[in-house]
């Protein structure tokens, strides 16, 4: 049975861990396919310091993703091969990528294709409304981080919206209390524990990571949606609580092929 490709978008403002989520995702999915191919918009270079990228892409390039729906060939029963057969695709920031806010038809295919091409996508955003109508209606994933936004926001872009909507208020509520959470503990070891939601529309699931069921307890029997100021929120809390963790990002080194590399003698013919 062939597997399903995902379409994951995750949401949240500057440093609350949304490329470091994108980076284990990305680790844990070239691990399960080594044989694989990982194919970055990477404008913060973390995905190629991490070395978890194979090609990279510049946004200089003519059409990234007519690039990335080439055939190299056919098989036996005459079925396209495509070069980036078996894929993941990332897009950290995905809207610096585009030139405006409808998507080019070239990207348009490429999600037609994703199936054929085996491609999974992972995209990175800020706000929910910066989410395009036509991706949102492919998007199947959502990792949930604090998020400046109203539920509107959502609403507005999301085809299950109300269940990422109660993730975000649960998120944002939580971070509101006690931080954005940490890269790193005390001792300068790696946690990456940065609060968030895992929404898996098509099976109306949601799953809260990295958050203390004992903080989120405190919060809820100490009147969170009384109070207007993270201060007099945190009045309320004893001491042990109110510490916010420090948001650091990962320090790493480089290695990709930028996605210009790619011979395009073979591109798809109309």
């Amino acid at each position: 049975m062939a597997r399903l490709n995902f379409l994951w978008a995750i949401i949240g403002t500057n440093r609350t861990g949304k490329t470091t989520e994108a980076l284990k995702l990305a680790k844990a999915w070239k691990k399960d396919r080594p044989y694989g191919k990982v194919i970055v918009f990477d404008p913060q270079y973390k995905f190629r310091q991490a070395k978890v990228a194979d090609y990279y892409i510049t946004g200089e390039e003519d059409d990234w993703a007519k690039i990335l729906i080439q055939e190299k060939g056919k098989d036996k029963n005459g079925k396209p091969l495509f070069k980036f057969q078996n894929s993941l695709l990332i897009l950290d920031d995905y809207k610096a990528i585009l030139d405006s806010n409808t998507l080019p038809k070239s990207f348009l295919k490429l999600l037609g294709l994703r199936m054929e091409i085996s491609m999974d996508i992972i995209y990175i955003t800020w706000n929910p409304r910066l989410i395009l109508e036509r991706l949102s209606y492919f998007t199947n994933h959502f990792s949930i981080f604090y998020t400046e936004s109203d539920s509107s926001d959502f609403s507005d872009k999301v085809a299950n919206y109300t269940l990422c909507q109660r993730a975000a208020n649960v998120i944002n509520k939580y971070v509101f209390a006690f931080g954005r959470g940490r890269y790193k503990d005390d001792k300068g070891n790696v946690v990456a524990e940065f609060p968030h939601a895992y929404v898996q529309t098509e099976n109306n699931e949601v799953e809260l990571l990295n958050v203390d069921p004992n903080k989120w307890a405190l919060l809820e029997a100490n009147g969170m949606d009384e109070v207007k100021t993270k201060l007099e929120f945190r009045q309320r809390l004893p001491e042990e609580y109110t510490k916010a963790f420090p948001s650091e990002a990962p320090q790493v080194i480089k290695i990709a092929k930028p996605l210009s590399s790619v011979t395009t003698t073979n591109a798809t013919k109309k």
